[in-house]
């Protein structure tokens, strides 16, 4: 008998029976003439299966297609040797470089040298001789005492107070003050009055040398010394004064004093001794042998001329 008319009448029960039985068969693309008789021979099967009981064969899960993994082309083996490092990049060879010769720059002017620190200014000293009342007021050094008579810390003329002392080292025999009133040489108060020595014993403590001395002086300093003395007096009196100064070496003076008014005697760079000191002795002085009354001091002048502190 014929079941099936068409390749697809038979193709649609084959998909219904497999999914039954999960009986394997492949539909082909034509039916072969024996095609209904095939499957008529499979259905009889079939019918006598399902007479015996259900059919419990579980189908087995669809299989799912591999995926194909891309083929990886099989690389004939080589011999892989070490890969070999790089040769090290050469540094740019660098050349020395050429030394110009130096630039000859101008020479620079030698630093000023540091000014020398200003020197003091040199000093001058002045100094009045005789009582209080005849005192000279500024700047001057007034000695009053014949015989222990002493001035600490002199003040020069400009008002600046010094190291040096005047000290009398050896009694006057008085004072006067009949000296001269004349200010032509230096101030009346300072010229009208002095110190006495007597060379006959006539007066005051009869004492015929009076000293004075000059200490703490610069001993790299050298000094001008101007004596004024006078001292008025009947005629035929004999006031002629003689002054010895010592320092690194002696130097004399003599004046006349009778009635004098504006002359004084000097004595031009004195330096002192070893011992920073120049002394003054004071004495009448005897012209053709005959022997002074007196002697007398008024004023001192004490003059540094060259200073080298």
């Amino acid at each position: 008998m014929n079941l099936f008319k068409t390749p697809a009448e038979l193709g649609e029960t084959y998909l219904l029976f497999r999914n039954m039985e999960n009986y394997p068969f492949t539909m082909p693309s034509e039916l072969p003439a024996d095609a209904n008789s095939i499957l008529e021979l499979k259905l009889s099967e079939l019918v006598e299966k399902l007479k015996k009981g259900p059919i419990t064969k579980t189908l087995p899960p669809e299989e799912k297609p591999e995926e194909k993994k891309p083929e990886q082309k099989k690389e004939e083996a080589k011999d892989i040797k070490p890969a070999q490092a790089a040769p090290p990049v050469k540094a740019a060879e660098q050349k020395p470089a050429e030394k110009k010769p130096a630039e000859a720059k101008p020479a620079s002017p030698p630093a000023p040298a540091a000014p020398a620190p200003p020197k003091t200014p040199p000093m001058d000293f002045l100094v009045d001789f005789g009582p209080k009342a005849g005192a000279t007021p500024g700047n001057w050094n007034n000695l009053d005492d014949i015989s222990n008579g002493r001035i600490n810390n002199l003040i020069s003329s400009d008002g600046r107070k010094s190291d040096v002392s005047l000290i009398v080292d050896d009694e006057f025999s008085a004072t006067h003050d009949l000296g001269s009133k004349s200010d032509k040489i230096f101030p009346k108060t300072a010229g009208q009055d002095g110190f006495m020595v007597t060379g006959n014993g006539s007066i005051g403590k009869g004492n015929n040398l009076g000293v004075i001395r000059i200490e703490n002086l610069e001993p790299k300093s050298i000094y001008n010394i101007t004596i004024f003395a006078s001292r008025s007096g009947p005629a035929g009196s004999k006031f002629a004064s003689k002054f010895t100064i010592k320092g690194a070496k002696d130097t004399i003076l003599c004046s006349d004093a009778l009635d004098n008014k504006e002359k004084a005697v000097s004595a031009n760079n004195v330096v002192p001794d070893a011992s920073n000191t120049i002394t003054i002795n004071v004495t009448p002085y005897s012209q053709s042998g005959m022997q002074q009354e007196y002697g007398c001091i008024n004023v001192l002048e004490l003059k540094e001329v060259q200073n080298k502190r």
